[in-house]
């Protein structure tokens, strides 16, 4: 006698095994020779190769990208200096002042993120070449 329905390739117990199997082998599946940390170093690549760069960045930081004329020949701050700067960022950070003289001002503090720490090796500037 013929069934309307086809019969199953395999049986409840046989799925119930796999199903209970199924998560040992995840992670034997997911190994590789290389190590977490160099899997986690290793930027994203694009179909051709280059790397994958696309995504939102954000580069709110209190150092400056060139070398303020105050810190002429100082390379790095001193913790007193860091703690300085980021305590008045802190604090200042949805102040609002009118522009200076003779500036038309732009946006206000709101629209630009500056951040509110120094880089984590506490330089005075990103910019690192020439000293």
């Amino acid at each position: 006698m013929r069934h309307a329905f086809p019969t199953p390739l395999v049986s409840a117990g046989a799925l119930a095994l796999i199903a209970a199997l199924l998560p040992f082998q995840v992670p034997i599946f997911a190994q590789t020779g290389e190590s977490q940390a160099a899997m986690k170093s290793a930027p994203a690549r694009l179909p051709d190769g280059r790397p994958d760069l696309q995504g939102i960045w954000g580069f709110a930081t209190l150092t400056p990208l060139q070398r303020p004329k105050v810190f002429a020949v100082k390379e790095t701050l001193t913790p007193e200096e860091k703690a300085n700067l980021e305590e008045n960022a802190v604090r200042d950070q949805f102040v609002d002042r009118p522009p200076p003289p003779g500036n038309t001002g732009s946006y206000n503090r709101f629209w630009n993120d500056s951040g509110t720490t120094v880089v984590g090796t506490s330089r005075t500037s990103l910019i690192v070449d020439p000293p």
